[in-house]
């Protein structure tokens, strides 16, 4: 972004119909001189914050019975692993001097996730079984790329035209399970069964990846 406008107040005719505000957002275009800027950032997993712990309720007998058990229990799961990394590069200048000029822009986001989840049955401590553990792996790619050609033919005419490309690009899965609190793929519950699903369910999706949905905008 070149320039952010921000008006709550005596607003131009052009604006006539806005009511709380008006915030007006300009993209960088070209110039006659030739100009780049590149750059990385990057965030190791190990650097941030441990999880918080979960909260599991476990429920033995029914109420009918007149054995109902409800036993709630924390867990501390392991952090996950994997490098966010987010690339920057941009480049601008003139394809005709003082006629046609461009910009373009490539920044995007990706995001690896490894996870060791660890599998035991539905029980409470004195009871629970562990089952297994899988490692599971994930890496989210946001793409964003964006362009914009600014011409003059003549004096008294400017044109401009944008095209942005963002599509999100999964490659691998990683299983989740809800706890009462808070989300989580390090622990999961149940039997022998539901993980080998899960399983075969990550392998289907890493046959398929990159999984991909794609939005692109065009403005002229």
């Amino acid at each position: 972004m070149q320039e952010i406008q921000v008006k709550s107040s005596g607003f131009e005719a052009a604006y006539g119909g806005a009511t709380g505000g008006v915030v007006s957002v300009v993209t960088r275009g070209g110039n006659n001189d030739f100009r780049g800027e590149f750059g990385l950032q990057f965030e190791p997993a190990k650097f941030g914050g441990n999880p918080r712990p979960l909260l599991a309720r476990f429920t033995t007998g029914s109420v009918a019975a007149n054995n109902f058990a409800q036993t709630s229990e924390y867990f501390n799961p392991a952090k996950a692993g994997g490098t966010n990394f987010s690339p920057t590069a941009n480049l601008s200048g003139p394809i005709i001097k003082n006629r046609l000029w461009f910009f373009t822009s490539y920044s995007p986001q990706i995001f690896t996730t490894d996870v060791d989840t660890q599998y035991f049955t539905d029980q409470p401590a004195s009871t629970r079984t562990f089952l297994a553990t899988e490692r599971y792996s994930r890496t989210r790619k946001n793409e964003y790329a964006f362009a914009r050609l600014d011409g003059n033919p003549f004096n008294n005419l400017r044109l401009t035209g944008t095209f942005l490309w963002n599509p999100t690009i999964d490659q691998g899965s990683i299983p989740g399970t809800s706890f009462t609190n808070v989300g989580s793929s390090a622990i999961g519950f149940g039997t022998l069964a539901s993980l080998t699903t899960k399983t075969e369910h990550y392998m289907m999706n890493i046959y398929r990846s990159p999984l991909k949905s794609r939005a692109i905008n065009l403005n002229q």
